[in-house]
């Protein structure tokens, strides 16, 4: 059987930063909302959260749209332009995926809502390119009893330190940390560090 590579989303595959970004200027061309509102309400909306990670673009449309008075599905249709998710991949992750199915089974490690997960995965066009049995998503992906869905042996890439510390501590995994900008530091021999998808490849392959 093909080994198993798990690839958390965000940060890794997907710059959710310029989706987020792409979408403001969207917001601004047709709806006629500023940059400065959007994220005005953005960080009134994001502050009454738990976390970044309880994120749901249903509930921030109808805040965008209850502060603005423009029409709510005039907001949300900026959500199905394909093309700003394809403009937020990372590193030609498309091209690296196709070429990386060929060998390996492919999953997805992350976390969020479920459904803005997906959507984005969807519309970047890359769900596709995954085992529908290896997609693991839910709101925190690093407790006990979530990591131990994960089949063991597999291969996960992530950007986020304080989860490859976590997976690092369960122990079961072989772990590489995608390090994009090179300004954190970290001390696990047991993982690998790169800074891009490409580099990657190249270690994983050797």
């Amino acid at each position: 059987m093909a080994k198993i590579i798990l690839f958390d989303f965000d940060g890794t595959l997907f710059n959710s930063k310029k989706l987020a970004a792409e979408m403001a200027n969207e917001w601004e061309k047709n709806c006629h909302i500023s940059l400065q509102v959007t994220e005005s309400v953005f960080n009134n909306y994001s502050s009454s959260l738990t976390a970044s990670l309880d994120f749901n673009p249903e509930d921030f449309i109808i805040s965008l749209s209850q502060e603005t008075n423009v029409d709510r599905e005039k907001i949300a249709a900026v959500l199905q332009q394909e093309w700003l998710y394809q403009e937020a991949i990372f590193d030609q992750a498309d091209k690296i995926l196709v070429t990386l199915k060929k060998k390996y089974q492919l999953g997805i490690f992350s976390q969020g809502v479920g459904s803005w997960q997906k959507l984005k995965m969807e519309k970047s066009r890359l769900l596709p390119l995954f085992e529908q049995d290896l997609l693991f998503i839910t709101r925190r992906k690093t407790t006990l009893e979530f990591l131990q869905t994960l089949p063991e042996d597999s291969v996960i890439i992530d950007d986020n330190l304080a989860v490859i510390e976590d997976l690092v501590k369960f122990g079961k995994f072989k772990v590489f940390w995608i390090d994009r900008y090179g300004n954190q530091q970290m001390n696990f021999k047991e993982v690998q560090r790169v800074t891009s998808l490409a580099e990657f490849v190249t270690k994983l392959e050797n």
